[in-house]
Protein backbone atom coordinates (compact mmCIF):
# COMPACT_ATOMS: atom_id res chain seq x y z
CA UNK A 1 0.00 0.00 0.00
CA UNK A 2 2.85 2.39 0.79
CA UNK A 3 4.35 1.86 -2.67
CA UNK A 4 1.04 2.38 -4.44
CA UNK A 5 0.05 5.46 -2.42
CA UNK A 6 2.27 7.24 0.13
CA UNK A 7 3.38 6.89 3.77
CA UNK A 8 0.80 9.52 4.73
CA UNK A 9 -1.97 7.20 3.55
CA UNK A 10 -1.05 4.51 6.08
CA UNK A 11 -2.44 4.27 9.59
CA UNK A 12 -0.18 4.32 12.64
CA UNK A 13 -0.62 0.57 13.02
CA UNK A 14 0.32 -0.04 9.39
CA UNK A 15 3.48 2.05 9.72
CA UNK A 16 4.51 0.18 12.86
CA UNK A 17 3.80 -3.12 11.09
CA UNK A 18 6.25 -2.11 8.35
CA UNK A 19 8.91 -1.43 10.99
CA UNK A 20 8.26 -4.81 12.63
CA UNK A 21 8.47 -6.56 9.28
CA UNK A 22 6.75 -9.83 10.17
CA UNK A 23 4.17 -11.24 12.52
CA UNK A 24 3.94 -14.71 14.02
CA UNK A 25 1.82 -17.76 13.37
CA UNK A 26 -1.89 -16.87 13.47
CA UNK A 27 -1.07 -13.17 14.02
CA UNK A 28 -0.09 -10.74 11.26
CA UNK A 29 2.42 -7.92 11.64
CA UNK A 30 -0.54 -5.52 11.61
CA UNK A 31 -2.18 -7.35 14.52
CA UNK A 32 1.09 -7.23 16.46
CA UNK A 33 1.37 -3.50 15.74
CA UNK A 34 -2.17 -2.96 17.01
CA UNK A 35 -1.31 -4.74 20.26
CA UNK A 36 1.70 -2.43 20.71
CA UNK A 37 -0.48 0.63 20.15
CA UNK A 38 -3.09 -0.71 22.58
CA UNK A 39 -0.40 -0.85 25.26
CA UNK A 40 -0.02 2.93 24.80
CA UNK A 41 -3.78 3.61 24.59
CA UNK A 42 -3.32 4.15 20.85
CA UNK A 43 -1.39 7.38 21.47
CA UNK A 44 1.91 7.82 19.65
CA UNK A 45 3.14 10.29 22.26
CA UNK A 46 2.70 7.67 24.97
CA UNK A 47 4.27 5.00 22.80
CA UNK A 48 7.34 7.17 22.24
CA UNK A 49 8.02 7.39 25.98
CA UNK A 50 7.54 3.71 26.80
CA UNK A 51 10.68 1.68 27.56
CA UNK A 52 11.32 -0.70 24.67
CA UNK A 53 11.45 -3.69 27.00
CA UNK A 54 7.74 -3.15 27.75
CA UNK A 55 7.04 -4.43 24.23
CA UNK A 56 9.28 -7.50 24.36
CA UNK A 57 6.75 -9.71 26.14
CA UNK A 58 3.96 -8.99 23.64
CA UNK A 59 3.20 -11.90 21.34
CA UNK A 60 5.05 -11.51 18.06
CA UNK A 61 7.45 -8.79 19.21
CA UNK A 62 10.55 -10.02 21.03
CA UNK A 63 13.81 -8.18 21.60
CA UNK A 64 14.87 -7.57 18.00
CA UNK A 65 11.58 -6.02 16.88
CA UNK A 66 11.24 -4.00 20.09
CA UNK A 67 14.71 -2.52 19.62
CA UNK A 68 13.95 -1.81 15.96
CA UNK A 69 10.82 0.12 16.91
CA UNK A 70 12.67 1.99 19.68
CA UNK A 71 15.31 3.05 17.14
CA UNK A 72 12.60 4.40 14.81
CA UNK A 73 11.06 6.37 17.69
CA UNK A 74 14.43 7.84 18.62
CA UNK A 75 15.07 8.93 15.02
CA UNK A 76 11.74 10.77 14.98
CA UNK A 77 12.73 12.63 18.16
CA UNK A 78 16.04 13.68 16.62
CA UNK A 79 14.55 15.27 13.49
CA UNK A 80 13.93 18.69 15.10
CA UNK A 81 17.51 18.64 16.41
CA UNK A 82 19.11 18.07 13.02
CA UNK A 83 21.77 20.73 12.25
CA UNK A 84 19.99 21.69 9.02
CA UNK A 85 17.02 22.77 11.18
CA UNK A 86 18.80 24.15 14.23
CA UNK A 87 20.94 26.46 12.06
CA UNK A 88 17.79 28.47 11.33
CA UNK A 89 17.14 31.57 13.41
CA UNK A 90 14.78 31.12 16.35
CA UNK A 91 12.40 34.01 15.86
CA UNK A 92 9.48 33.04 18.09
CA UNK A 93 8.49 30.99 21.10
CA UNK A 94 6.87 28.53 18.70
CA UNK A 95 10.26 27.91 17.06
CA UNK A 96 11.77 27.11 20.45
CA UNK A 97 8.83 24.92 21.43
CA UNK A 98 9.08 22.85 18.25
CA UNK A 99 12.78 22.38 18.91
CA UNK A 100 12.40 21.29 22.53
CA UNK A 101 9.06 19.49 22.45
CA UNK A 102 10.60 16.11 21.48
CA UNK A 103 13.02 16.42 24.39
CA UNK A 104 10.74 17.67 27.15
CA UNK A 105 7.04 17.21 26.47
CA UNK A 106 6.66 13.63 27.67
CA UNK A 107 9.29 13.22 30.37
CA UNK A 108 8.19 11.84 33.76
CA UNK A 109 10.63 14.18 35.55
CA UNK A 110 11.66 17.83 35.26
CA UNK A 111 14.60 18.94 33.14
CA UNK A 112 16.02 22.43 32.59
CA UNK A 113 17.46 23.22 29.16
CA UNK A 114 19.39 26.20 27.81
CA UNK A 115 19.72 27.40 24.22
CA UNK A 116 22.74 29.59 23.44
CA UNK A 117 22.26 31.95 20.49
CA UNK A 118 24.40 34.26 18.39
CA UNK A 119 23.57 37.82 17.38
CA UNK A 120 21.27 36.58 14.60
CA UNK A 121 19.44 34.35 17.11
CA UNK A 122 20.79 31.23 15.46
CA UNK A 123 21.48 28.29 17.71
CA UNK A 124 25.10 27.86 18.75
CA UNK A 125 24.55 25.10 21.27
CA UNK A 126 21.86 23.59 23.47
CA UNK A 127 22.06 21.27 26.43
CA UNK A 128 20.33 19.99 29.52
CA UNK A 129 21.63 22.01 32.43
CA UNK A 130 19.94 19.96 35.12
CA UNK A 131 17.55 17.12 35.82
CA UNK A 132 15.32 16.83 38.84
CA UNK A 133 12.31 15.03 40.20
CA UNK A 134 8.63 15.20 39.40
CA UNK A 135 8.11 18.73 40.73
CA UNK A 136 11.46 20.54 40.69
CA UNK A 137 15.00 20.71 39.36
CA UNK A 138 18.01 22.65 40.64
CA UNK A 139 19.57 25.26 38.35
CA UNK A 140 23.12 26.57 38.82
CA UNK A 141 23.14 30.01 37.18
CA UNK A 142 26.94 30.15 37.36
CA UNK A 143 27.27 27.08 35.15
CA UNK A 144 24.69 28.49 32.75
CA UNK A 145 26.61 31.74 32.30
CA UNK A 146 29.98 30.01 32.14
CA UNK A 147 28.72 27.96 29.19
CA UNK A 148 27.31 31.09 27.55
CA UNK A 149 30.70 32.80 27.71
CA UNK A 150 32.52 29.74 26.40
CA UNK A 151 30.09 29.53 23.48
CA UNK A 152 30.37 33.28 22.77
CA UNK A 153 26.60 33.56 23.04
CA UNK A 154 24.93 36.97 23.04
CA UNK A 155 21.48 35.66 23.97
CA UNK A 156 19.95 32.68 25.72
CA UNK A 157 16.59 30.97 25.95
CA UNK A 158 15.79 28.70 28.87
CA UNK A 159 13.06 26.10 29.20
CA UNK A 160 11.84 23.45 31.56
CA UNK A 161 8.98 20.99 31.63
CA UNK A 162 6.12 20.39 34.05
CA UNK A 163 5.34 16.64 34.07
CA UNK A 164 2.22 17.39 36.11
CA UNK A 165 0.67 19.16 33.12
CA UNK A 166 0.34 22.39 35.11
CA UNK A 167 1.10 25.12 32.59
CA UNK A 168 1.38 28.11 34.89
CA UNK A 169 4.88 28.76 36.27
CA UNK A 170 5.41 28.56 40.00
CA UNK A 171 6.65 31.45 42.10
CA UNK A 172 10.05 29.73 42.14
CA UNK A 173 10.02 29.59 38.32
CA UNK A 174 9.41 33.33 38.10
CA UNK A 175 12.03 34.16 40.71
CA UNK A 176 14.60 31.97 38.96
CA UNK A 177 13.83 33.64 35.63
CA UNK A 178 14.42 37.07 37.14
CA UNK A 179 17.72 35.93 38.68
CA UNK A 180 18.93 34.53 35.34
CA UNK A 181 17.90 37.70 33.52
CA UNK A 182 19.73 40.01 35.93
CA UNK A 183 22.85 37.85 36.11
CA UNK A 184 23.04 37.57 32.31
CA UNK A 185 22.67 41.33 31.87
CA UNK A 186 25.82 41.87 33.93
CA UNK A 187 27.85 40.20 31.16
CA UNK A 188 25.83 41.68 28.26
CA UNK A 189 23.87 38.52 27.51
CA UNK A 190 20.14 38.82 26.98
CA UNK A 191 17.58 36.35 28.25
CA UNK A 192 15.08 36.21 25.38
CA UNK A 193 12.54 33.79 26.80
CA UNK A 194 11.69 31.10 29.32
CA UNK A 195 9.34 28.35 28.19
CA UNK A 196 7.31 26.06 30.42
CA UNK A 197 6.46 22.91 28.47
CA UNK A 198 3.78 20.33 29.28
CA UNK A 199 2.50 17.26 27.44
CA UNK A 200 0.18 19.25 25.20
CA UNK A 201 1.18 22.92 25.23
CA UNK A 202 3.63 25.54 26.38
CA UNK A 203 3.80 28.95 28.03
CA UNK A 204 6.26 31.65 27.00
CA UNK A 205 7.42 34.31 29.47
CA UNK A 206 8.21 36.61 26.54
CA UNK A 207 4.76 36.17 25.00
CA UNK A 208 3.25 37.02 28.40
CA UNK A 209 5.45 40.15 28.62
CA UNK A 210 7.02 38.91 31.84
CA UNK A 211 10.59 39.66 30.73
Amino acid sequence: RLMSQSPQALSNAELIALILGTGVQHQSALAVAQSILALADHQLASLATQPWNDWVSLKGVGTVKAVRLAAAMELSRRIPLDPSITRCALTSSQDVYQLLKPKLAHLPHEEFWVLYLNNAHKLLYMHRLSQGGITATYVDIRLLLKEALQRHAVAIVVAHNHPSGQLQPSLQDRELTEKIKKAAELIDIKLLDHLVITHQEYLSFADQHWL
